[in-house]
């Protein structure tokens, strides 16, 4: 049986040379092709009897994999190779799971390591957006508002839209018609102003200080006059989106009276957010050791990894509740939307070791946990362990399996399910 390590699916086709080498003498055959996905047959006769090794030399495509095994013991006969094998003892709690059933299913193995497993801290965390993203509509003038388009809460817009228009042309007050009369008239006579003044400063009839003024008057009248010329109109004050994003809230209605510096609307956009949690100021001390942060988002019950910025950790508890905030700013494309709640574990960093398996690898019954350990390529035990603290994704095993020992990572539930009732065949374990 040949199984692809990247994916543990079975070879796909490929030639297969395999040798058998005792001392200086050896015997070796090819099959061109399997008998079926994965499944190769040979027939060896040995020349000699004594110990040898096995090499299997696959082609696939352009690449050459080649597999040695060790200490191959080769006997005069029969006979005296049943007398020399020891009698198998498997546990009782077997489980017989042959290469042709993990090929059907979603299956990995690997050996069981140790690694740096720090604190893990839950909390609750509050997606919100940046402040850079929030901008909000104001009102440059009173009057009364018209909208542009049909704006709603969650409206989507882009840089540029014409958002409202304020016209005052029907008020005695405030009419931004006659501001912007006044302000042109303004700027026009304070430009006039301005060059007479400095013609007469050239010839020395005014002062120095009768210049500046001049020149305070236009500026302050040019200031005022570029900025309502940008967005009037003889109907009125236009407003525009200075941003693509969308509308957060909308604070007036069509045809409402607003006073100059009035908020109109909301805009935000979600290109950057950030991740607020609240942990309580013992844990807070250990954010400054973070390695890791894993979310889950919408219940669905799996963890994942981010990437993060830690943007702050706060100096104070809050008063209501007595938990210090913590805030990230998540790198990369999440789907995350502010004002969405997700449950949050932030995992420390630790000096020690343990033995940490992937929480995929743990089975529970009635509150025990298990682990199905792979004792030969086809056989495994279904083994109790004792579970430590997670992250969502691994899990710190406390006892019950040792580094070194290959467990199933990926459908261990799988090879629960294939187990039998019934005794198991003494030669489990083998292929045929």
């Amino acid at each position: 049986h040949f199984t692809q390590l990247r994916d543990f699916a079975p070879l796909q086709g490929g030639k297969v040379v395999v040798s058998l080498v005792i001392g200086s003498s050896g015997i070796r055959q090819t099959c061109e092709a399997p008998l079926r996905k994965g499944i190769y047959q040979f027939s060896l006769n040995p020349v000699a009897a004594g110990t040898g090794e096995i090499y299997f030399d696959i082609y696939k495509s352009d690449t050459i994999y080649h597999i040695a095994l060790a200490h191959i013991e080769v006997f005069e006969n029969e006979h005296e190779a049943a007398h020399s094998i020891a009698p198998v003892h498997h546990p009782g709690n077997a489980i017989l799971f042959t290469k042709e059933q993990s090929w059907k299913v979603n299956f990995r193995t690997a050996p069981v390591t140790e690694k740096n497993f720090g604190r893990v801290i839950n909390a609750a965390g509050v997606i919100s957006s940046a402040p850079q993203n929030k901008k909000l509509i104001t009102a440059s003038s009173s009057g009364v508002v018209t909208m542009m388009s049909s704006l709603v809460k969650g409206s989507e817009l882009t840089k540029g839209d014409l958002l409202f228009r304020i016209s005052g042309d029907k008020l005695s007050e405030n009419n931004s018609a006659v501001r912007f009369i006044e302000a042109k008239n303004n700027f026009e006579s304070a430009e006039a102003k301005l060059k007479r003044m400095q013609s007469l400063a050239n010839n020395k009839i005014v002062s120095e200080q009768e210049l500046l003024d001049a020149k305070k008057d236009f500026k302050n009248a040019a200031a005022l006059y570029d900025n309502l010329r940008k967005n009037f109109i003889p109907e009125g004050m236009d407003l525009i989106s200075p941003m693509t994003g969308y509308i957060s809230e909308l604070l007036i209605s069509n045809g409402s009276y607003v006073e100059s510096g009035t908020v109109l609307a909301v805009i935000k956009n979600n290109q950057d957010i950030l991740l607020t949690a609240d942990v309580s100021p013992e844990d807070s001390k250990q954010i400054q050791r973070l390695k890791s942060v894993y979310i889950k988002i919408n219940n669905d019950g799996n963890y994942r990894s981010i990437d993060y910025i830690l943007v702050s950790t706060g100096k104070a508890a809050n008063t209501d509740n007595y938990l210090v905030p913590v805030t990230l700013k998540p790198e990369g494309n999440y789907e995350l939307i502010p004002g969405e709640i997700v449950a949050v574990k932030f995992q420390t960093n630790s000096n020690s070791k343990s033995i940490v398996v992937p929480e995929e690898a743990l089975i529970e019954e009635q509150g025990n946990y298990f682990i199905m350990v792979q004792r030969t390529p086809e056989l495994f035990e279904k083994r109790l362990v004792k579970k430590g603290p997670s992250n969502g994704l691994e899990t710190i095993i406390l006892n019950g399996i040792k580094p070194g020992e290959r467990i199933v990572t990926v459908g261990a539930l799988m090879v629960k399910l294939s187990q039998s009732s019934g005794a198991l065949d003494p030669h489990a374990g083998h292929a045929h």
